[in-house]
């Protein structure tokens, strides 16, 4: 950008130009979000929160459907999420909703641009890019928790990565599974699997370095897994969050909805392709934590082309990567 008469930038100047880069992904993406509200079960969402809220307990008979009158209420899963949403809704109405689902996006590449605080304004710019791959994800659903909180597995799985495993990180990562499986149930198990691609790590990590697997080394470890799994079943849908998983992957009916179904592979790719290889080269190039981040890749990437609704996970761990 400069020939040899010309002055480079000043710290000042760099500082100001980063600063006005992220300011720009901010803006692009809180654009990429001003659509209206389309999803149509946020209606019985909200509904199921003014319940909860209204009589201070949980919805333990169907309520709505008139096919299950009188049985036990089996949407339990997102409670936290449905009242939270409506007390979004009572307070802001649509435009509430609106705004909230754009602070969740800016929140959410916020965290992966300041893992590098240095180069934010480089990552301001692929967010940007990302957050148009990610947009059709974000709809006014529970599903908006399970967002904020994978990011924030990937947020912390990476600052373990870079500084180890303290007590504070491994009660954050509990304390989030626990809230994560009020959110938004059985997909809270995503926690768990971050989790365990990081206890990955540092299994090849001690064999590369030719270290002992002794019990002290392990010792963190198996508290932070045993609390995760432990946090997973800390909901009112208890084991029931592990028995819709396996309800899902046999569900025949998921052929008629269409966010289950995968995208044309052209189509994919025209979307996220570029995001894989960027992620890919970026891997190659620093061979840095390969074990955790060609898993968590090879995970979410699995999952984004077993159903549209999965790509955004992808999306996500592919701008932290």
């Amino acid at each position: 950008f400069f020939t040899k008469e010309s002055s480079p930038l000043t710290t000042q100047q760099k500082k100001i130009a980063g600063i006005a880069l992220v300011m720009v992904g901010v803006v692009v993406i809180a654009y990429i979000c001003s659509f209206k509200m389309l999803d149509r079960d946020f209606w019985w969402h909200i509904k199921a929160g003014e319940v909860m809220t209204q009589t201070k307990q949980l919805i333990s008979i169907e309520p709505f459907a008139y096919t299950r009158e009188g049985q036990p209420y089996l949407a339990t899963q997102s409670w936290l999420s449905e009242v939270l949403l409506y007390a979004i809704y009572s307070v802001g109405g649509v435009n509430g909703i609106i705004i909230f689902r754009t602070l969740v996006m800016i929140g959410i590449f916020g965290l992966f641009v300041f893992l590098d605080k240095k180069r934010a304004w480089i990552y301001a710019i692929l967010t940007a890019f990302a957050g148009n791959a990610a947009q059709g994800a974000f709809i006014e659903r529970p599903q908006l928790f399970t967002f904020m909180l994978f990011a924030a597995f990937l947020y912390l799985a990476f600052i373990v990565l870079e500084k180890g495993l303290s007590r504070n990180r491994i009660l954050w990562f509990i304390a989030l599974e626990i809230l994560w499986v009020n959110m938004h149930g059985a997909a809270s198990f995503l926690g768990i699997v971050v989790v365990g691609l990081l206890a990955l790590q540092h299994a090849y990590d001690i064999w590369s370095t030719k270290r002992k697997q002794t019990l002290v080394v392990w010792k963190p470890w198996i508290y932070l897994l045993g609390g995760l799994v432990g946090g997973f079943f800390l909901s009112p849908s208890g084991y029931h969050n592990v028995t819709y998983i396996f309800q899902l992957l046999n569900d025949k009916t998921i052929i008629f909805i269409n966010e289950w179904q995968p995208r044309e592979l052209v189509v994919y790719l025209g979307e996220v392709g570029l995001l894989w290889i960027i992620a890919l080269v970026s891997l190659w190039k620093t061979r840095k934590n390969f074990v955790y981040c060609l898993g968590l890749l090879l995970v979410t990437g699995y999952l984004s082309r077993k159903a549209l609704r999965h790509e955004v996970l992808f999306v996500f761990a592919a701008v932290a990567v």
